[in-house]
């Protein structure tokens, strides 16, 4: 080995060698036994340091690669920085120090993985982006986040308060949150859309049920009824609990169940409807070739529905929202010129279709009378009589410019009369909006399946319709499609907004099997309480002829026509009050009926700056053929009044209520008053 010069390294000799070494005979091993203070850079292989002393490196470089075990370093009061160099750890870092100290993790370009949990006392400050952190996080000071946290999965385990301090940015939260409020205020930006009104308003109001219908005990024909045209049926299935419209085959047939009353709009308050429907399939995915199978809102000529279109014309028979407009309905009045002296036959031509009436000797107003109640009509005609007229309007949208005349046959002076156009009928347009254009939540579901509907909408002329459906997995309502109209037309999306709730299967063409529509129940209401702000109706009735001891003689009835100023009329009349005065030796029982059946037609005048027409017309009911809604008491020779609000007794467009009186002894004077609102 050779020997440095004393230039190049000085001291080049050690001095006191003999105490500084020390051999360990055993090993072989060179030990050294006090402390080696070496200035500049040692080059070595493997040192062992063992535990009579420390290493005491003077801010010189150490480059470590541990490749198994552990190394724990001891230090003063100063920190133990590497700086300016990579320091790479295969193993485990143990660094043991009491008191507290900093650790200072500078950017390197790389990254900083650490397993296991780590637990962070204090500030964390300046930290503008982390990286996915997938283990556990535990937080027991304050941390200010200046940028956005992003977090997968659910935050477990908080058992104490958590207190949000406005930063001046945004927390935005997917998913729901469940807190209790005690100070200070929170704006919500968003809910999901079934938990808000057609308005969005937060759903904290009351809904005011207009149509609440199931077929549990089979179809209710004081809330329903049905509509079978052509080979069509419709009804309700006994033990299943539901309606159903059926199509048939035949070409331009139509099945139709629908509720009586409609769901009267509130200018500013949203509308609803909830309901159940399955559809027929004709495949996986198709509903039935040229088979219009429809549910929901609607009345003649404009609607929104869930359904199948069955438009093989467009290619698409997919299932569907569909909206229908501008459609009206034809309105013909016939005005009866001459009454028959004789028993006749009367032949009533609609639109080139002849239907036929029996009629008999009479004036004017019972010709007309006994023509409107005389016949169906085939189920596409809806029918009233006022006067001397008879009134008839279309079930279906669209002109009908066929013939329409009254002709008679029979024993004397022969019936004559005149028809006149009220109101073209105009053909609805029919928007069919197909689930692969949906613009809300998709949802997977079968259509040939009951599934949970919804519709809602603010109109105002304009205002958003929204649907929504019950999703299968999560059974929330969810938001499926929103149509949107304002600034976009210069007219209403419906011309009358008030609807009733239905099922309709029509077929449209050349149809190789039925399509069947089916639902359980439904509802419409309107979003928030209903307040009466337009005046009240009222009628009355006079007689003073004598009336004969037990039997059930009519007073009053009052007509809700289906027609309205050239229109379809869609509000109700709700009775809100009754008074009753007769003179008479024994009690009396005052009976109302709705369509209850009379001992002969009635016959129905106008009513004086109102849409209800009234009757007075003398004939006789039986509680054994019409069943009463109210039945009240009156004293001997005494008068009583009634209030009915409590009933909520209403008569839908085409409906009548009846009043009757009975006692054990005759009546010889009667006075009757009734009030109602028009809804």
């Amino acid at each position: 080995m050779a020997v440095p010069e004393p230039t190049e390294v000085a001291p080049w000799y050690l001095r006191n060698i003999t105490q500084a070494l020390e051999l360990n005979a055993a090993t072989g091993q060179v030990y050294v036994r006090t402390n080696a203070a070496i200035v500049g850079n040692v080059t070595v292989a493997n040192v062992d340091i063992g535990s009579m002393g420390n290493v005491d490196l003077s801010g010189n470089t150490l480059p470590v690669t541990i490749d198994s075990g552990n190394v724990t370093v001891y230090q003063g009061t100063t920190p133990w920085v590497i700086s300016n160099t990579n320091a790479v750890v295969s193993g485990t870092v143990a660094a043991t120090q009491s008191g507290a100290w900093t650790v200072n993790v500078q950017d390197g370009g790389n990254t900083l993985t650490i397993d296991g949990t780590v637990a962070v006392s204090g500030n964390i400050a300046g930290i503008t982006a982390l990286p996915p952190i997938t283990g556990s996080v535990s937080i027991t000071g304050n941390a200010n986040v200046t940028g956005n946290v992003g977090i997968i999965g659910n935050i477990a385990g908080i058992t104490a308060n958590v207190t949000v301090v406005d930063g001046g940015g945004s927390l935005t939260v997917d998913g729901n949150v469940n807190a209790t409020i005690t100070s200070g205020n929170v704006t919500v930006s968003q809910l999901n859309p079934s938990y808000t009104t057609a308005f969005q308003e937060v759903l904290a109001v009351p809904f005011f049920p207009e149509i609440q219908v199931d077929a549990v005990y089979g179809l209710p024909t004081d809330q329903m009824y049905t509509r079978e045209i052509g080979s069509a049926t419709a009804g309700a299935l006994t033990h299943q609990s539901l309606f159903y419209a059926n199509s048939s085959t035949a070409l331009s047939s139509a099945g139709l169940v629908a509720s009586k009353a409609y769901m009267r709009y509130r200018p500013g308050q949203g509308a609803m409807a909830r309901f159940t429907a399955a559809y027929t399939m004709a495949n996986a995915t198709a509903g039935v070739a040229n088979v219009r199978q429809t549910a929901g809102l609607f009345h003649t000529g404009e609607g929104y529905f869930f359904g199948f279109s069955g438009d093989t014309a467009s290619g698409n028979t997919g299932v569907g929202i569909l909206h229908s407009y501008g459609g009206e309905p034809e309105i013909r009045t016939l005005t009866i010129g001459t009454a028959p002296t004789g028993a006749q036959t009367a032949t009533i031509t609609l639109n080139g279709t002849a239907y036929t009436a029996s009629i008999t000797s009479g004036n004017t107003n019972v010709t007309a009378s006994q023509i409107a109640s005389g016949n169906t009509y085939g189920n596409i005609w809806k029918v009233d009589s006022v006067g001397n007229t008879v009134t008839f309007s279309s079930t279906s949208a669209g002109p009908k410019t066929g013939t329409y005349s009254l002709s008679s046959s029979g024993t004397g002076t022969l019936a004559t009369g005149t028809f006149s156009q009220n109101n073209l009928g105009v053909v609805s347009t029919n928007d069919w909006t197909y689930q692969s254009s949906w613009n809300g939540t998709p949802i997977t579901f079968d259509p040939s399946y009951l599934n949970v509907y919804a519709i809602d909408f603010r109109w105002l002329g304009a205002g958003i319709v929204r649907f929504f459906m019950e999703d299968p997995t999560s059974g929330e309502l969810v938001l499926v499609h929103t149509q949107h109209w304002t600034s976009l037309h210069s007219e209403p999306h419906v011309y009358n907004p008030s609807f009733k709730l239905g099922w309709i299967s029509t077929v449209l063409g050349t149809a190789s099997q039925a399509g069947v529509v089916t639902g359980a129940s439904g509802l419409c209401a309107i979003q928030g309480p209903v307040e009466q702000v337009t005046p009240s109706k009222s009628w009355y009735a006079l007689n003073a002829s004598t009336r004969a001891q037990n039997t059930l003689h009519h007073l009053l009835s009052i007509h809700n026509p289906y027609h309205r100023n050239g229109q379809e009329n869609t509000a109700e009349l709700v009775f809100q009050d009754l008074s009753v005065a007769l003179q008479n030796t024994d009690p009396a029982v005052v009976f109302m009926f709705i369509n209850g059946t009379p001992s002969t037609p009635l016959l129905f005048d106008s009513i004086p700056n109102s849409s209800a027409v009234e009757s007075t017309t003398t004939a006789t009911f039986s509680t054994s053929t019409s069943s009463p809604v109210s039945v009240f008491t009156v004293g001997i020779s005494g008068n009583s009044q009634f209030d009915l609000i409590p009933f909520r007794l209403a008569i839908a467009p085409g409906d009548t209520l009846n009043i009757c009186v009975q006692s054990t002894n005759q009546i010889t004077n009667s006075s009757i008053g009734i009030v109602w609102q028009p809804q």
